[in-house]
């Protein structure tokens, strides 16, 4: 049996390490997972590591928000 195009492309993704992710996000930061996705993938070596909100500028580390299914 042969693989669809999408089959082959998600196995050699698969292939150089890659993991299949998918998350829901609100529209207006859609650009900034991209972004970092995309550098993420590019440089091995780099992690995310804060959160800014957009309304008060503060920065959250991402070890201290919320995780999805955590109690808020």
């Amino acid at each position: 049996m042969s693989l669809s195009r999408n089959a082959k492309y998600e196995q050699s993704q698969r292939q150089l390490g890659l993991v299949k992710l998918t998350v829901w996000v609100p529209s207006s930061v859609v650009p900034d997972f991209k972004q970092a996705a995309s550098a993420c993938c590019a440089n091995r070596e780099l992690t995310i590591s804060q959160l800014r909100n957009i309304a008060t500028g503060r920065f959250l580390s991402v070890h201290k928000a919320a995780v999805t299914g955590d109690s808020l």
